[in-house]
């Protein structure tokens, strides 16, 4: 984060929150008027009046606490008294243990150098490098950590809330495919479910609540906040970052142990839920049939006089037409379980290429403004393209696409909806 990058409502803030005898400084350092800053100051209820916490990311909000704690330890302050701080702890969604991480953090710092004969206010609005550092630093720490931020339960949750448009009618054109029904058959007469579960299970680490206890708690977590009353067997495989689903009766995730090692809390709940997202949207059955189809191929020609490779053909098409649209479902349900939109997109970065000596500088907006310039296709040329190229390209959709797909249905205010639904 650059020196002076706190955006002017991020600076109006953190001074809306300071003490009185601070506010003289205050207008010229935001170019503000006298008028406009005693009416900022003056007309208003509560110290919240006029923001939205929706309108912070989590980092955000981290980053005007960390600076607010950082003022008032300059005075020799009570951090853990202040009403103000308080409040915009509760405001942000940021729960009590933030304050032990916080002291911890505050005492790593020499007040003289931060302040270097300046006020204490001009050494927050107009921050030192060292200042910046220390900030920008403790919030990637602390959203690494990921207990910090307290996440909205969504009680009663139905996949067909956050299904999206692609899936629902690349499935049900699945469905009509000619010959469907008797690879679904063959699949389970062959046990090939057993078989895929049989290689995993048996080459793989089984994570519980005394083997790698934080990565099962991020999934307790993920199945609570999106009401999945039960929780899927979970592995760790050698890989980067990946994961995949499979199991309709018994589901079982299996997981990259790079997904572990390199990624924050947040983009760890988005993961597992996404994957949580697959198995309650019940795309599990058709998912790993794509997985399997060409070797089925060899099976249906000795029950269908030797043009099983036909029908495989035909189902396979569909098969990965519809897989690809089904990770648009899956990605809402990761949204809903990470409520932070920044690591859902740091996520898709990584996946997407991000070399992990950079990951500590990715800019979620950065990806955001190319999946916002994205030349997508309407749906049914995307149908074309996607059914043309299905065969040849990779079992996830583009992930700049999948980020595109991702902002609109925020931007459509759906997502808010779910998250910030009443219920009886």
């Amino acid at each position: 984060m650059k020196k002076n990058a706190l955006s002017q409502e991020t600076q109006k803030l953190i001074l809306f929150c300071l003490e009185t005898k601070d506010f003289k400084e205050a207008p010229e350092l935001l170019n503000l008027t006298e008028k406009k800053f005693q009416k900022l100051i003056i007309n208003h209820k509560n110290i919240l009046d006029g923001f939205d916490s929706s309108q912070f990311s989590q980092s955000q909000a981290l980053l005007i606490l960390n600076y607010l704690h950082l003022y008032l330890s300059l005075h020799s302050r009570n951090l853990q008294s202040n009403r103000k701080l308080k409040a915009l702890r509760k405001f942000f969604g940021i729960n009590d243990q933030y304050l032990s991480s916080i002291f911890s953090a505050l005492t790593r710092l020499n007040p003289k150098k931060i302040l270097n004969n300046r006020s204490p206010l001009a050494s927050i609005i107009d921050p030192s490098d060292e200042t910046t550092m220390w900030a920008t630093n403790v919030v990637y720490s602390f959203l690494k950590a990921g207990k910090y931020v307290d996440k909205k339960l969504i009680p009663g949750l139905s996949y067909k809330e956050y299904q999206h448009s692609f899936d629902k009618k690349a499935l049900e054109a699945l469905k009509k495919t000619p010959g469907l029904e008797i690879v679904v058959r063959k699949f389970n007469q062959y046990g090939l479910e057993k078989i895929l579960k049989i290689n995993y299970t048996g080459s793989y680490i089984k994570v519980n609540k005394d083997n790698f206890p934080e990565v099962y708690r991020a999934l307790e977590h993920v199945c609570d906040v999106l009401d999945h009353k039960s929780i899927p067997d979970l592995y760790i495989m050698t890989d980067f970052i990946n994961a995949f689903t499979l199991g309709v009766e018994k589901p079982m995730i299996v997981i990259s142990s790079g997904s572990v090692g390199l990624l924050s809390y947040d983009e760890l709940l988005f993961l597992l839920a996404h994957e949580v997202g697959h198995i309650k949207s019940e795309h599990v059955l058709y998912y790993q049939m794509a997985q399997v189809v060409p070797i089925m191929g060899d099976l249906l020609s000795s029950v269908t006089l030797g043009i099983g490779g036909l029908f495989s053909t035909a189902i396979q098409i569909a098969l990965l037409n519809w897989q690809r649209k089904a990770e648009f479902t899956a990605d809402r349900a990761g949204l809903l379980a990470c409520q932070n939109i920044e690591a859902a997109t740091t996520v898709m970065m990584k996946i997407a290429g991000a070399p992990p000596r950079f990951y500590g500088t990715l800019k979620a907006e950065d990806f955001k403004k190319q999946a916002e310039e994205f030349e997508g296709f309407d749906e049914d040329n995307l149908d074309k393209i996607t059914k043309t190229l299905s065969v040849m390209l990779a079992d996830h959709p583009w992930t700049v696409m999948r980020g595109h797909e991702m902002y609109k249905w925020v931007e459509s205010g759906n997502y808010d909806n779910i998250l910030n639904r009443k219920f009886s």
